[in-house]
């Protein structure tokens, strides 16, 4: 089958944004490459940008209450968003052509800033919490988070040692070969490593991740969907 326009510049659009997300993503603070992408990170791994996926996940929509006419913007911003994206499909590998993408990337991220300034301070509330779910033992890792919760040098000396626990778990798990119920025993892997790091926290950082995080999401409802294929 062909690939449309409409579909390259979907797949174009997708390729940015990820870009532009993982420009954004706060870095692991002190913990020596905890946290790092694929490992110990929630569902989706350190590349995903919640702010990003809200524009076309519906469950995410659902569950921050977006009204109809946010997601009718959010609708327009990607048409938009789209169209741009497939100008700049058409370009090569020149300099020029390189500062126009990232010229791109930059005005991506400004325009999905200034969209969701539409957001109430509740769902951006409950917005960060779904996004630290998604980190998981990652989480610990996130200097803002690790300021908040107030966590010690020692504290984060063990989250090291279990994130490093974890990683080499999920390495011999792959190792062993990939099957059907790989996927289901990482995540199991990784929620029991997280569950060891929640053990490490006071009494008081417990009640205020549990703050932190608020009511479970269903994080495998974060998959990115798949652009609609259409022939011309």
């Amino acid at each position: 089958m062909r690939i449309t326009s409409r579909l390259l510049a979907s797949m174009v659009l997708v390729m940015v944004i990820g870009v532009s997300a993982s420009a954004q993503q706060p870095r692991p603070g002190g913990f020596g490459g905890f946290g790092g992408a694929g490992f110990a990170g929630g569902f989706g791994g350190g590349g995903q940008n919640l702010k990003s996926t809200l524009l076309s996940n519906k469950a995410l929509q659902d569950e921050l209450k977006i009204s109809d006419e946010m997601k009718e913007k959010f609708a327009k911003f990607q048409e938009a968003q789209m169209a741009e994206m497939q100008k700049l499909a058409t370009l090569g590998q020149e300099d020029d052509d390189q500062i126009a993408r990232l010229k791109a990337q930059i005005k991506v991220i400004e325009d999905r800033k200034e969209l969701l300034k539409g957001l109430s301070a509740e769902q951006t509330k409950r917005l960060d919490q779904i996004d630290r779910q998604r980190m998981g033992l990652a989480a610990f890792a996130n200097e803002k988070v690790a300021k908040d919760l107030k966590i010690s040098d020692d504290q984060k000396d063990k989250f090291k040692t279990i994130n490093d626990e974890l990683q080499k778990d999920i390495r011999e798990l792959f190792q062993a070969g990939f099957g059907a119920d790989t996927q289901k025993k990482m995540q199991s892997l990784r929620e029991e490593a997280l569950d060891k790091c929640v053990e490490l926290l006071t009494a008081d950082q417990r009640k205020q991740w549990k703050e932190m995080i608020g009511e479970k999401f269903d994080l495998a409802k974060l998959a990115p969907q798949r652009p609609m294929r259409r022939d011309n």
